[in-house]
């Protein structure tokens, strides 16, 4: 299989340092029984501090869960956000890890954006959803966790981490920093899989140059054609960018020598379209047990 360029692979000064990517891969083989999904192969998704934990846990008949914090808006989504989703569907799906989404989005397009997340494969099963004010159904202790944890931290170690949701290898900082606090009160560590940053394909000075996941198949063509940034006056060749980019979204293995620009365009239309043809699948029957107060 095609592998990510290397110094994408790692992140420095880093002391919970995961296990070998070997030893990841035979765990997650040895659980599913199928090769681990391409991302990981590819040390897309690179830093697994505690994931070799979870799977430990899985074989053991453990329960654990995963927690986002943020629902992405609708008409924010991009194709990073296709690339986290993509994974957690496959971990729903290889250790039957169940996903707690907090969401702090307005009433008026909550269930846009909701919508906008399970078109990306989600387990509905699998998934819980509830507004960042109610945690009635978690009960007494769960409150009384959280204001513990609020108390001891400062206005300081907050303000010092520039970040507001854990996704790429930018966010580790924000979990580093409440990781360190569990111990304090005997609560385990939370794990944490950080993917790497998409390889920078259009031109970023550009305002709306970027593509999203409500574009359509023009838009997509005429952005890549118009704002992708070669970067050639730098020594940078279009295979330097573009094949790697492609890695992030073709599952086979790719050859250099083709023409890659339009094998992006190809292949971005693709997702784009495949990921909006899934949403309008979803309807209010899903998005009602979403919310629903229950076991997972």
């Amino acid at each position: 299989m095609n592998k990510f360029p290397a110094k994408q692979q790692s992140i420095s000064g880093r002391k919970d340092s995961p296990p070998s990517h070997a030893t990841l891969m035979k765990h997650l083989v040895e659980i599913k029984e199928r090769p681990a999904h391409y991302l990981i192969q590819r040390k897309i998704y690179l830093t697994t501090c505690e994931l070799d934990k979870l799977l430990t846990l899985k074989k053991n008949g453990e329960k654990f869960y995963a927690v986002m914090s943020h629902l992405p808006k609708l008409e924010s989504l991009q194709l990073c956000h296709w690339v986290l989703f993509a994974i957690i569907g496959y971990l729903q799906d290889a250790i039957d890890m169940p996903l707690i989404i907090q969401t702090f989005n307005e009433r008026s397009q909550f269930w846009n954006d909701l919508k906008g997340v399970i078109a990306m494969g989600l387990d509905v099963n699998k998934t819980f959803i509830y507004k960042y004010n109610d945690f009635s159904f978690m009960g007494q202790d769960f409150d009384q966790k959280i204001i513990r944890v609020e108390k001891c931290v400062t206005f300081n170690s907050v303000s010092s981490q520039y970040l507001l949701m854990p996704c790429a290898v930018d966010h580790d900082p924000y979990f580093r920093m409440f990781r360190n606090k569990a111990p304090l009160y005997g609560l385990p560590e939370c794990g944490k899989i950080n993917s790497a940053f998409l390889p920078p394909l259009l031109d970023t000075s550009v305002e709306n140059s970027a593509i999203f996941l409500t574009d359509t198949s023009n838009q997509i063509a005429d952005k890549i054609t118009k704002y992708y940034n070669s970067k050639k006056q730098d020594g940078v060749t279009d295979s330097d960018i573009l094949y790697p980019f492609l890695l992030c979204f073709i599952k086979g293995d790719l050859e250099r020598s083709q023409d890659l620009k339009t094998k992006v365009i190809q292949t971005v239309t693709d997702v784009v379209e495949q990921y909006q043809s899934a949403r309008e699948l979803v309807d209010d029957k899903i998005l009602h047990q979403l919310m629903e107060k229950r076991f997972i």
